[in-house]
């Protein structure tokens, strides 16, 4: 069961993800907050499968979830100072 709301919840960072940045795209005013919530969820489950990864001491996934989650924090950075 529990990899029910597992796969949810990734779905749901996904459509969220997509739909952030189709509003951006369109220009609205108020699509940054919704990015800014869709880059959290991202946040937590990168820092999530970066611990799950770690623990299996598979390091180049944990590289890679490294790199994804600075560029998700920078992105969050620059967009609240824009």
């Amino acid at each position: 069961m529990a990899i029910v709301f597992h796969i949810t919840s990734e779905f749901i960072i996904g459509i969220l993800s997509l739909l952030s940045g189709i509003l951006l795209l369109i220009g609205l005013s108020w699509a940054l907050y919704f990015f800014n919530l869709a880059m959290g969820l991202v946040i937590y489950a990168v820092v999530n499968s970066a611990g799950y990864y770690g623990q299996k001491k598979q390091w180049p996934i944990v590289i890679m979830f490294g790199l994804i989650l600075i560029t998700s924090v920078s992105l969050v950075i620059l967009n609240l100072f824009l």
